[in-house]
């Protein structure tokens, strides 16, 4: 479906389920503003968690994140009362390009969902909770389900999963590993990053029973056998990522905390952008030099 020629008011709920970088794209950022003059309820199933979400947590600072997106202002086209957010996802990958529909689940998790602030947009979530749960396709359910939570910030569970494991994938020498590897390396330091965000996360205002034990996620992240998609996203040129990593250090800032680990994260992501700009433009120089 051609975005320009999608109508928000022809649907009943939206699910945002592509990297924040995407939406960026000028035809992407008209149908977000579109939705939300649609007034349609949102589902945000990102990794970063959009600044409309968090608007509704208290605890942070939203204005001083600006930066930290690829286009802040496409958020704000959002009303916060009709946006909900979801928890770790499944891990899936897409074992053969020319069939990019068809996704191999390599880590089946259920999507715990955040409560809408609107007693409408929660009926409607809850039934389709339960319509996943009934559905069948040939005999065999879903890998996974959406389960209703009453709980703002479980979505930000993923927060010290995604500093511990997926952006520690890129090495200092730009080199990748993968997501069990970086875990489980040095399992001492893991905890302490891990640790260190859900702690941040628990003076912003989240509870214990929000986050996921570390325990818990160490065993989980054995069977993660790939680099992390941001890690690949950088190995294979990308101008733009996700920068969960800048969003969780400036967070931190506002509680005047600071972790070496992290920012050591930060300047390697930045530095594989700007790598990836600069050979980009000596492509380009070098091709309009051969024309």
């Amino acid at each position: 479906l051609d975005p320009a020629a999608a109508e928000p008011s022809d649907f009943d709920l939206v699910i945002l389920a592509m990297a924040e970088p995407q939406y960026a794209v000028p035809e992407l950022a008209s149908l977000v503003a579109r939705i939300g003059a649609a007034d349609c309820p949102v589902i945000s199933m990102m990794n970063m968690v959009p600044s409309s979400y968090l608007r509704r947590l208290g605890g942070i600072n939203v204005e001083r994140l600006d930066h930290v997106y690829a286009s802040a202002a496409v958020w704000k086209t959002l009303d916060p009362r009709r946006i909900t957010a979801a928890s770790p996802d499944a891990q899936a990958i897409r074992l053969d390009p020319t069939r990019p529909g068809r996704l191999t689940v390599t880590l089946a998790s259920n999507f715990k969902i955040a409560p809408f602030a609107e007693a409408k947009d929660q009926r409607l979530l809850t039934q389709l909770c339960q319509d996943i749960i009934c559905a069948q396709d040939g005999g065999v359910a879903p890998p996974m389900r959406l389960i209703p939570y009453d709980r703002l910030f479980v979505p930000l569970a993923k927060w010290p999963m995604l500093i511990a494991g997926n952006y520690r994938c890129r090495l200092v020498d730009g080199t990748l590993t993968t997501i069990a590897a970086a875990v489980h390396a040095d399992l001492a330091e893991t905890q302490r990053i891990y640790e260190w965000v859900a702690n941040m996360l628990l003076r912003a205002g989240a509870a214990p029973e929000d986050l996921v034990p570390f325990a818990k996620y160490a065993t989980a992240a054995q069977s993660l056998r790939l680099p992390s998609s941001v890690a690949r996203g950088l190995a294979a040129g990308a101008f733009a990522v996700e920068r969960v990593d800048r969003l969780v250090a400036e967070v931190a800032a506002q509680q005047g905390d600071y972790l070496p680990e992290l920012a050591r994260i930060v300047a390697s992501v930045d530095h594989a952008l700007d790598e990836n700009r600069q050979a980009a433009a000596r492509t380009k120089s070098a091709d309009g030099i051969r024309k």
